[in-house]
């Protein structure tokens, strides 16, 4: 049975009743789907008990995001969670989490925060960070999960660890992804038509263009690196006709970054990561791809 601790008292009398078991943390913001669950497996081959952690975090969201609106499905999350064997859900009040009121009290690296989704989201990465350095201080686990759906949000978690020292292995779950290939996403569940779900699917198409654009154009042994921009503009001048919705899509960013070191890349290569978002109508989407991992998974299909 799944254990339910509101307060940092229970919270605090559970960590205990662990003796030496080791400790893994998936932190959620609830409405539970198949790739949390595949986060809470991945925490299960790691730690002997898991704590998910279900808290909707005010700090990171902006002034005309979908705070209100986020879906808040605690019995259905519970229900998931004791399907899955979790062993203990952390659901604490916004005054447990904030004490002393909602002020951010740490920061998440400038060089990570202020590119790519921070960009457009100012203060969001610093309302993760505060929240998740709560989470980390007051559970104290080994593991912590994270899926890499959200790749920058990695990136930052993984700075704060290591400038913080955290005693707590970061451990990245792959992209879990429908069958279709969306991305499972609570907030893709907002989207309503079938039409707008294939637009939505422009996200990991125009990301698979270019990494076989990269591929095939780099066959010739003279040909230049492939700039992101040229074959940004090739791949979804060619999709873009399969879209209903395709000319509703307003690009964010398309952008690549070095997969170990998150440092932009104007060029692709084969450890590069894609990182897209996208808005649809109210909706931002977000979606990410390695180039060789695509690869190597369209070789063992050929």
């Amino acid at each position: 049975m799944t254990v339910v601790l509101r307060t940092l008292e229970e919270l605090h009398n559970w960590k205990n009743a662990q003796a030496s078991q080791k400790i893994a943390l998936v932190p959620t913001m609830g409405n539970l789907h198949a790739g949390h669950l595949a986060l809470v497996k991945e925490a299960q081959r790691h730690a002997e008990a898991v704590i998910v952690s279900i808290f909707v975090n005010p700090t990171q969201f902006g002034a005309n995001e979908d705070l209100d609106r986020y879906p808040r499905t605690f019995e259905a999350d519970l229900e998931a969670c004791e399907n899955a064997q979790v062993d203990a859900i952390f659901a604490p009040s916004v005054e447990v989490m904030y004490p002393e009121g909602l002020k951010i009290t740490h920061h998440a690296e400038e060089s990570l925060a202020n590119r790519l989704c921070g960009a457009s989201r100012q203060g969001h990465f610093d309302g993760v960070v505060t929240v998740v350095h709560r989470l980390f201080s007051v559970v104290e686990p080994q593991f912590a999960v994270f899926g890499q759906k959200d790749a920058q949000q990695v990136a930052v978690i993984k700075a704060l660890i290591e400038s913080e020292a955290f005693p707590i292995k970061l451990v990245v779950h792959p992209m879990v992804r429908d069958s279709d290939g969306l991305a499972l996403s609570s907030r893709n569940q907002y989207l309503q038509t079938p039409e707008e779900r294939q637009t939505a699917l422009a996200l990991f198409e125009t990301m698979q263009g270019l990494a076989v654009a990269f591929h095939t154009l780099n066959q010739a042994p003279t040909a230049p690196p492939l700039n992101l921009q040229k074959a940004f503009e090739l791949s979804w001048k060619a999709l873009q006709p399969m879209y209903p919705l395709g000319q509703e899509l307003q690009w964010d960013y398309v952008e690549a970054v070095d997969d170990e070191t998150f440092e932009p890349q104007a060029f692709l290569t084969s450890n590069s990561r894609l990182l897209v978002a996208a808005r649809l109508g109210a909706l931002r989407l977000i979606d990410t791809l390695h180039v060789q991992e695509l690869l190597d998974e369209a070789k063992e299909r050929a």
